[in-house]
């Protein structure tokens, strides 16, 4: 009988555990649908066939909703305005990605890439440092009460 209730134990615990990264999956998959639709690379750099590396810094509100949003220092000029805007953000159900409750003055950074997509998997990329990723109005001051989410990559093309 003792077998049988581990079993039985493992078995739910298990399917418990699926759930939970299903859940946390689908939000993420959300999560990067969301940005990938709002992100508009500016003209100009993907004529030059130009590489970003950046990020977004999200703080979170206690009631699970986007108080604001940071970019950091690499991020292209004409992206700020459409990248810091919360409502592209307002369906994700952020506890789902972190895994637990929020706290008051946290946040999500979303590393993200956008490369040139020349088909032949050549890619032009610049030098940056982590402290330039990291860099949010000029200070690097994330490590308390964050949580750094897999960098999201988008590649583009250029149509002439």
């Amino acid at each position: 009988m003792n077998k049988l209730q581990s079993i039985f134990l493992f078995s739910i615990l298990l399917i418990g555990c699926s759930i939970t990264t299903q859940a946390q999956n689908s939000e993420k998959q959300q999560l990067e649908l969301a940005i990938k639709k709002q992100f508009r690379y500016p003209m100009d750099l993907s004529l030059k066939k130009v590489t970003s590396l950046f990020a977004i810094r999200i703080f979170l509100s206690t009631d699970n909703k986007v108080d604001s949003i940071q970019t950091s220092k690499h991020t292209p000029e004409k992206m700020i305005k459409q990248l810091t805007n919360t409502t592209y953000l307002s369906d994700i159900n952020w506890e789902n990605i972190i895994r637990h409750k929020i706290q008051s003055g946290e946040s999500v950074i979303i590393p993200l890439a956008a490369y040139y997509d020349s088909g032949e998997n050549v890619q032009l990329f610049y030098e940056y440092t982590l402290d330039d990723l990291y860099n949010f109005n000029g200070r690097n001051d994330i490590i308390s009460n964050c949580t750094i989410v897999p960098t999201i990559t988008v590649p583009y093309r250029v149509y002439h």
